[in-house]
């Protein structure tokens, strides 16, 4: 599944455990284990793959922040929209925000 594609299930999940995990952290850590992890190794899988063939430079410092980026954008939705995060909201974003902090590295 792709992201977006759940109907915003897993925005309104973590959404709804947010407060709860800050004071409990069992529960942080088992969310973060059965649900955000599986997300997370998708996430690094792409990004791998997009290293390997050489459209993302492997020392762009981006990389370490890409999981952020994309929960991110998913959690953040609802609140500054009032809508669940969409297919294509999540395509604009990556197009506008993800990619250029990706594609656009130039070392220093």
């Amino acid at each position: 599944m792709r992201a977006g594609e759940d109907g915003g299930q897993t925005a309104r999940l973590l959404s709804s455990t947010a407060h709860a995990i800050r004071g409990d952290s069992h529960l942080a850590e088992a969310l973060r284990r059965h649900v955000v992890e599986g997300h997370l190794e998708a996430l690094r899988l792409l990004l791998r793959r997009a290293v390997e063939r050489g459209e993302v430079p492997r020392n762009c410092p981006a990389i370490g922040y890409f999981p952020h980026l994309v929960l991110g954008a998913m959690l953040s939705q609802r609140p500054v929209t009032g809508t669940d995060p969409d297919t294509t909201h999540l395509r604009a974003y990556f197009s506008s925000v993800v990619l250029p902090s990706l594609l656009d590295y130039r070392p220093r």
